[in-house]
């Protein structure tokens, strides 16, 4: 049975990637990403580097002792648990990550875990 204690296990045993994505998710903006209308707003388009810059940032605050991944690979794994996230390019040729809307984002999240958002901790 899906019980609150292990929707709490398995947040606890991702990948700091998708720790991080999933507290991004419960605030409705991206944390630590620096340009984020002042962490206002779901971005919908925004740099691979910022996005990696982010991912750095909550792994500082976190203490965390986790390898991080590189570029690609982060894209890779925010894929896993959504898989409308796209990687392209902007118009100076710098990757760029295409995100769907934040309730898209919290449907695929559903999905990923077997498990609401709304429930999880």
């Amino acid at each position: 049975p899906v019980t609150e204690a292990l929707a709490v296990q398995k947040l606890q045993s991702l990948p700091l990637t998708l720790q991080w994505w999933y507290e991004s998710l419960r605030a409705g903006n991206l944390l630590y990403l620096v340009d984020n209308t002042l962490g206002k707003t779901w971005t919908t388009e925004t740099s691979v580097a910022l996005v990696a810059d982010a991912l750095q940032r909550y792994a500082r605050v976190r203490q965390a002792k986790e390898r991080l991944p590189m570029l690609n690979d982060l894209v890779r794994q925010l894929q896993s648990a959504c898989p409308p996230i796209t990687l392209s390019r902007d118009s100076t040729g710098d990757g760029c990550v295409l995100i769907p809307t934040l309730k898209e984002c919290k449907r695929e999240w559903d999905k990923y875990m077997k498990h609401s958002i709304k429930e999880s901790m």
